[in-house]
């Protein structure tokens, strides 16, 4: 027997809602039976195109209707996370125009809502529904383009201006979920795929992600981590803000002057199994302070920092090292060392590794994470640290911190670990690794 079709509301009758109109229309799985629009000219529109489908200026009375059973969303971005959520708990299955939700936490509560609720939450990235996303992503998979190094993407129609949010939340998701969908084949891997792009946090937040992914129930193991290499348009970018340093870099001294541009990459598989080092904590925050200096009074920084230690239920005294993001820029120093004394005082070991490894920028976060885990080994039992390496002229004007010394040790395993992630743009992370 024939399934009927899934009843659809469509809310919002704008730049987009025509065209799922057209579409859910066109498919004999699917049936539009409700339009909620709010402007009477665009419902003047539908009811012209599409005179045989109810058209309503509430929203509501889409959602409470019995006869209704999924709701797509076309509508601003401010309106996603309400609309979702109450289509959620009135038990319809929803599919949101990205992004899904303006914030990170109110698409976790709409993840969480339709896993407890057994209904489908979707993000309609239409790109990868498109004969030509899915004719390379084919390529790949037969191995007839060779072995994919590295991908670019170049937008050259832009489309309809949209005034309530900025270029990277409406236009980047196509870029990036277009990425993530020609590769996912070819790793062999199921479930949600996806980037981040948050500069010198991208990895941490990736590593973020994969923990709120697990414990949502939305993925039994995830790949996550970072990568990024040497590349002349960024060395040429750092150097027009006169950051690079001619030697190796000297975070915290007096003589700092500047960062190290290095390359690598860390991933990690995360799963729910018993390990001997749990990522037990995250912390994110957005101060927005500026486009490449952060906030001399640290807050968004603190803030990150607050998160991961009251989600991983850790106290500040049972931290037993910090992984400092530590680039060696003048500004970025002053603002963590601040933050750590205010937070730690001189108790808690803390070094930065980017002389070690350079600044690997994108993903350092991943890096210095793996750092972290490497020291928490059972077969590190006198809790050998990362070096601090730089001249041991500390700058006056910071405050006094606990930096570690080549060859230190704790005199017992490391416990507990915290590694700072601090991004042009004021994106801020902060990972809490446990023994468990």
């Amino acid at each position: 027997m024939t399934a009927p079709p899934l009843r659809i509301g469509v809310i919002g009758y704008g730049y987009w809602g025509p065209n799922l109109v057209r579409n859910f229309g066109a498919d004999p799985r699917t049936r539009v039976v409700a339009i909620a629009e709010l402007s009477p000219a665009r419902r003047q529109a539908a009811a012209t195109a599409v005179p045989h489908i109810k058209c309503v200026a509430d929203a509501a009375a889409v959602i409470a209707d019995p006869g209704v059973d999924a709701v797509a969303i076309a509508t601003p971005i401010f309106t996603h996370h309400g609309l979702a959520k109450a289509a959620l708990e009135a038990g319809k299955h929803v599919v949101v125009e990205k992004p899904l939700a303006p914030s990170v936490a109110e698409a976790e509560e709409l993840a969480q809502l339709a896993a407890r609720a057994g209904r489908v939450l979707m993000v309609d990235h239409t790109f990868v529904y498109t004969s030509a996303v899915r004719k390379i992503r084919d390529l790949i998979a037969r191995g007839e383009l060779g072995r994919v190094l590295y991908l670019d993407s170049v937008r050259i129609n832009l489309g309809l201006f949209q005034p309530d949010y900025n270029v990277i939340w409406d236009l980047a998701p196509h870029d990036l979920t277009i990425m993530d969908y020609v590769l996912s084949q070819t790793l062999g891997t199921t479930g949600p795929a996806f980037t981040h792009s948050s500069a010198c946090a991208s990895s941490a937040k990736a590593l973020a992600s994969a923990a709120r992914l697990i414990r949502m129930n939305a993925c039994d193991a995830v790949i996550a981590g970072g990568v990024d290499t040497l590349c002349a348009f960024t060395l040429a970018g750092f150097a027009a803000l006169e950051s690079l340093s001619a030697t190796r870099c000297n975070p915290l001294s007096r003589n700092r002057n500047g960062i190290n541009i290095g390359e690598g990459a860390a991933l990690f598989l995360l799963s729910r199994e018993p390990a001997t080092v749990r990522l037990r904590g995250w912390g994110e925050s957005s101060d927005g302070h500026h486009m490449s200096a952060p906030d001399p009074a640290g807050f968004g920084a603190r803030s990150a920092m607050d998160r991961a230690l009251s989600r991983a239920e850790v106290p500040p005294s049972e931290v037993d090292y910090v992984n400092l993001h530590g680039t060696a820029t003048v500004q970025n120093d002053a603002m963590e060392a601040r933050v750590i004394h205010a937070l730690f005082r001189d108790r808690v070991a803390v070094s930065s590794t980017k002389p070690l490894t350079g600044h690997c920028l994108g993903a350092a976060g991943a890096i210095e994470a793996g750092l972290c885990w490497l020291a928490m080994q059972d077969s590190n039992t006198s809790g050998k640290l990362p070096p601090h390496l730089w001249d041991g002229v500390a700058d006056p004007a910071l405050p006094d911190l606990n930096v570690i010394a080549p060859g230190a040790r704790l005199g017992h395993p490391v416990r507990c670990a915290m590694s700072n992630s601090f991004a042009f743009g004021g994106a801020n992370a902060t990972l809490v690794f446990c023994r468990d």
